[in-house]
């Protein structure tokens, strides 16, 4: 896969959008990235798998800072799991672990995702 692949699965289950990455979120596909999300966003809370995510760039971190942003202002939820170590370490090097929820599986995310946003 190079560095300008991201593929999108995706699954809905009751209410909550799930959806599966795999590739890179970079200057290539941060777009691509957040244009898949942005709808589900406004319908409710959804769940990022990113366990297949082998890359975050610079460029990924602005458009997770963004999905942050559009999370809040349509009070809804964005989850992540299956965060890679990797993945985690850039989360914390850009200051942007705090910004999002990240239960330890699907079942507790589904039932964070279900509730209704305070």
């Amino acid at each position: 896969m190079g560095m300008d692949e991201l593929q999108i699965g995706y699954e809905k289950i009751e209410s909550v959008m799930i959806f599966k990455f795999q590739g890179n979120i970079n200057s290539f596909t941060s777009q691509r990235f957040l244009d898949a999300l942005r709808k589900p966003l406004r319908q409710g809370a959804i769940i990022l798998d990113l366990e297949d995510v082998n890359l975050i760039t610079s460029q990924g971190i602005v458009a997770l800072k963004e999905l942050a942003e559009l999370s809040f202002m349509n009070k809804s939820r964005v989850l992540l799991l299956n965060l890679s170590s990797s993945v985690k370490q850039v989360f914390e090097m850009a200051g942007i672990k705090n910004l999002f929820l990240v239960p330890e599986n699907e079942e507790i995310a589904m039932k964070i995702a279900s509730r209704p946003y305070r």
